[in-house]
């Protein structure tokens, strides 16, 4: 890889709900919940020296949101083609011809499905058009009401839950890799005002999250950013 050497780990992680994985507990969590990620963190926090995260997509929300925490588990936070605010994403991609939102909307349904959560949340719609206001939008509110008992609207849950923009600037190093591209999260759902916070790389070409495979050096640089990282750290 050009990423990692032979002597370095690497590791997948799915927040639950993702991968197969089925959610568990009653209490609900949006698209920047960190708890379990930093769980597993903690376990193997003191095998290794440095430990650099890096998020793709809706991935890239969770580690932003780790980042921000007033004493952050890893060194080092990276996202690729992540969104700021997802609702923003949906909106756009409701106006196209090719309806990606569909798509998304379908494979949500799909996977809330297999992790068990449609089985305890008492919701009859489709994921069909209107997707956002006809399905993402009020599905997420009553999960949200059934595992607390309180009704909130899906922009006051916004901030906490479904936000991965980096507030201000983190106490350690983080990176945003963004596509001029990207079909999937557009620049203009960005928050451009919060792109100052943290380092940010525009790459020409990859599309939503193929920058490893088509920008020509994308994953060297990231490397090297890595490095030069740890060795700050190291002093």
């Amino acid at each position: 890889s050009a990423a990692i050497a032979e002597d370095e780990s690497w590791v997948v992680f799915h927040n639950p709900g993702q991968g197969g994985s089925r959610c568990r507990g009653d209490e609900p969590y949006g698209f920047t919940r960190t708890d379990c990620l930093a769980h597993f963190l903690q376990h193997i926090r003191d095998k290794f020296d440095f430990i650099d995260v890096v998020g793709f997509s809706a991935g890239g929300m969770t580690v932003m949101a780790m980042a921000q925490e007033e004493n952050p588990i890893a060194d080092t936070f990276v996202s690729v083609c992540s969104p700021d605010r997802i609702r923003l994403v949906f909106e756009e991609q409701s106006r196209w011809w090719c309806r990606f939102d569909v798509f998304f909307s379908v494979w949500f349904h799909l996977c809330a499905k297999a992790a068990g959560l449609t089985d305890h949340v008492p919701f009859k719609r489709f994921p069909w058009p209107p997707t956002w206001a006809g399905y993402m939008k009020p599905f997420t509110e009553k999960t949200f009401e059934v595992g607390t008992g309180e009704y909130r609207t899906f922009e006051e849950l916004e901030h906490q839950h479904f936000d991965g923009s980096l507030k201000a600037p983190a106490s350690v190093p983080c990176l945003r890799i963004l596509c001029l591209d990207d079909p999937i999260v557009p620049s203009k759902t960005l928050e451009h005002n919060r792109l100052e916070h943290c380092e940010v790389w525009w790459e020409s070409r990859g599309g939503h999250c193929g920058q490893f495979f088509f920008s020509p050096n994308c994953a060297q640089r990231l490397r090297k950013w890595v490095l030069q990282a740890e060795d700050r750290k190291r002093g």
